[in-house]
């Protein structure tokens, strides 16, 4: 966020930066749909807070019958247990903390367990659920431990460590709920079309008020083209996950005058509509499997010295271009 001190307050920059250098910077977990990529919900806060304490914020977004997919900084018990009451099923990655022992439990199949976790004795200290909430939390939980061997170029992990409360082997086949997790990289692809394509990596108002209302309408605005995406993906018959998320932005920008122009005019302007999704259900991106590219920039940024003073402090270096590092 900018740089004011009402956001400095409310976000405080990282200790790493220096005061009068730095940036407000903010933590936001969120909540997305992974079959349409809805963002259903967020949490913002600061960006030293665990994602398990911001959980509170994000309960009750999940309904009874939903599966909740997540990394292993959410494999914890109190969560998996008390999503589980409420009939919600977790598939986590296993938390580092955790043993990974395949001798312990019922076995299911190759590389498959059935294992029982206990609650703790005793209420971790600094842990997000107040004393009644961790007191209504069963004793025990079953869980299932899937370990997944990565064959795939371009992974560094070779071996996948999954836990999960889906316990029926016959239901849920540990192969299927490999790759369930796998599809949870496209959460990360929602993320970079809300901050890159959007243009919401960096915020541009001034006040903590304006900066959620400047992002509720890029959740507003980004749901709108989910919501193309899908009715276009629906109405042409086409696969959901491979219609470009920038090109739909891209005809939106474009096509949006033309319904400006005839908006007087419904015959016209349902015309414009249907004509808009099938624009949008063909552009498509095309099959990639195992795709691999490195996170690197092409284009060259500009030589500016970096701003290690506060700016009315900093002294330029002059003919900073001519120097030349030591061989």
């Amino acid at each position: 966020m900018p740089d004011t001190k009402e956001n400095q307050k409310q976000w405080p920059q990282p200790r790493t930066q220096k005061k009068g250098c730095g940036f407000p910077v903010a933590k936001m977990p969120g909540v997305f749909c992974l079959s349409t990529g809805a963002w259903l919900g967020h949490a913002l806060s600061k960006w030293r807070c665990h994602d398990l304490g911001l959980w509170q914020s994000l309960r009750h977004l999940l309904n009874k019958g939903d599966v909740l997919v997540g990394d292993a900084g959410f494999c914890a018990y109190a969560l998996m247990a008390e999503l589980k009451a409420r009939g919600v099923d977790t598939v986590f990655r296993l938390h580092q903390k955790r043993p990974k022992d395949m001798r312990r439990g019922k076995k299911l199949g190759k590389d498959d367990r059935l294992q029982v976790w206990r609650k703790p004795a005793q209420r971790p200290a600094g842990s997000p659920w107040k004393k009644r909430a961790w007191n209504k939390l069963p004793a025990q939980i079953e869980v299932r431990i899937v370990r997944v061997k990565i064959q795939r170029k371009g992974f560094r992990t070779r071996c996948l460590w999954i836990a999960t409360t889906c316990t029926d082997p016959v239901r849920y086949p540990a192969q299927q709920l490999a790759e369930l997790y796998y599809r949870r990289w496209s959460i990360e692809l929602f993320y970079r079309d809300i901050k890159t394509t959007m243009h919401m990596e960096v915020m541009r108002t001034k006040t903590p008020a304006m900066i959620h209302k400047e992002l509720l309408m890029h959740a507003i605005a980004y749901n709108a083209i989910r919501a193309l995406i899908l009715e276009g993906a629906s109405v042409h018959q086409q696969e959901l996950g491979r219609i470009s998320f920038k090109g739909a932005v891209d005809l939106l920008r474009q096509w949006l005058p033309q319904a400006a122009a005839c908006h007087e005019q419904p015959r016209k302007l349902a015309q414009w509509h249907d004509e808009l999704l099938e624009a949008i259900a063909s552009v498509q991106n095309p099959p990639r499997p195992g795709r691999q590219e490195p996170r690197a920039k092409k284009r060259r940024p500009k030589s500016y010295q970096l701003l290690t003073k506060p700016r009315h402090k900093f002294k330029e270096i002059p003919h900073r271009e001519r120097y030349r590092a030591a061989a």
